[in-house]
């Protein structure tokens, strides 16, 4: 199963002992401009990214969060990455594989 919570959850105290040791924890980087981009429209749905300028608003909550996130099994960079080669290392992550 692939769970994709959100960037959020990690900052809620004990989720991520939730999940271990059980899990395969993948953290899916990219630049928060891309991130934001990523949204499209939605980021206008999003409290925490409504103010001024969204991109530094993800930039300051990338900042918080990174060190959690970089608690994972793996880090992808997905800036440039085509989805279909993102799942492709997905699944060989999650079956044993290393990253690139």
């Amino acid at each position: 199963m692939i769970l994709a919570p959100g960037g959020g959850w990690i900052a809620n105290p004990g989720c991520l002992e939730l999940l271990r040791p059980q899990a395969q924890m993948i953290y899916l980087k990219a630049r928060p401009a891309t991130l934001v981009a990523r949204l499209g429209a939605a980021v206008s749905g999003r409290p925490l990214l409504s103010r001024t300028d969204p991109v530094v608003e993800m930039a300051n909550l990338l900042k918080a969060r990174e060190p959690l996130y970089l608690q994972s099994d793996h880090t992808v960079n997905t800036e440039s990455m085509p989805i279909p080669k993102l799942v492709d290392l997905i699944v060989e992550l999650a079956t044993g594989g290393k990253a690139d």
